[in-house]
């Protein structure tokens, strides 16, 4: 064991499990909760868990906010907004360790769009983790058999959470490139308290035009509060610390263990059982996630 690893660096194990226990949650919750109103619920509950915490810094750094408010808004509507509800529009269809290996795609197509944004041909290592990551999506949507490949056919919620992969794309780049220089705390209340302002349209939309099932019993009721505590807020608020502590790299194969995690947990509560196909897309993603981090060092 590396004695001079960061002690902060340990706290990004607690977000990959997080994250993994939020899709399994998603994927129960399905039929008993729409996706845009769990979406909605999740953030209204962080942001009033959060206000007490962090107003206060939120009104100390509300004019650098102001000042990048493409950026903070950008934010919120892709990573409050649009990334979570295609997340649980997903899980309605698709088992949790389809969706978490499709999002596991994302360092990947980071490097790529990445370099075309900054007008330099991407390297050789990041077009070949691309090709890779594209590969393990093609493995889940094949389900693990070639003579599928003629006739590919991803499930309905494989597609949305290629979508929503993409969005968390696009998210990714913008908090590298114009993240507003405040704390995590403030900024994230910033993120949720707009994308909640947002959520509220497309939540009543949903409830009016296709008045869905919606069972609030115990159960619900704490997958909801679950939900709404530590993958919304205890997962950011440990990655941000973590990766300052211990760097972006080793964040994002740790990141990865999601999926793994995720798998074991829905075979176990939910039945979904774990194929070849996922061992295969697996096996690819985790190899592109490794070449893109040697990549992006290069």
């Amino acid at each position: 064991m590396n004695r001079s690893f960061p002690r902060d660096g340990w706290l990004l194990l607690f977000p990959p499990l997080f994250w993994a226990i939020n899709t399994v949650v998603g994927r129960a919750l399905a039929g008993h909760f729409p996706p845009l109103a769990l979406t909605f619920g999740r953030w209204t509950l962080a942001f009033l868990i959060l206000l007490p915490f962090a107003a206060r810094a939120l009104r100390r750094h509300q004019d650098v906010l102001l000042q990048h408010w493409k950026a903070t808004l950008a934010l919120a509507v892709l990573g409050v907004g649009l990334y979570n509800s295609l997340l649980y529009t997903a899980l309605v269809t698709s088992p949790p360790v389809n969706v978490l290996l499709i999002g596991a795609t994302a360092p990947s197509f980071v490097l790529v769009v990445q370099a075309v944004i900054d007008r330099r041909f991407p390297g050789g290592m990041a077009v070949l983790a691309t090709l890779l990551s594209i590969g393990g999506v093609v493995a889940v949507g094949s389900q693990g058999d070639p003579s599928r490949l003629l006739h590919l056919q991803f499930a309905q919620g494989d597609l949305v959470m290629m979508l929503a992969t993409m969005v968390w794309v696009a998210y990714t780049l913008v908090l590298r490139r114009a993240r507003p220089p405040v704390p995590m705390t403030p900024l994230l209340l910033a993120q949720i308290g707009i994308g909640v302002l947002l959520l509220l349209p497309a939540f009543l939309a949903e409830w009016l035009l296709f008045q869905p099932v919606m069972v609030l019993d115990p159960p619900v009721l704490a997958s909801l509060v679950y939900v709404g505590i530590f993958p919304s807020i205890v997962a950011y608020l440990c990655w941000d610390r973590g990766v300052a502590a211990a760097g972006a790299t080793v964040a994002v194969v740790l990141a990865n263990l999601a999926p793994v995690i995720a798998a074991v947990l829905a075979w176990i509560f939910l039945g979904e059982p774990i194929g070849l196909q996922h061992l295969v897309a697996a096996t690819m993603i985790f190899t592109a996630i490794w070449l893109s981090t040697r990549a992006s060092q290069a």
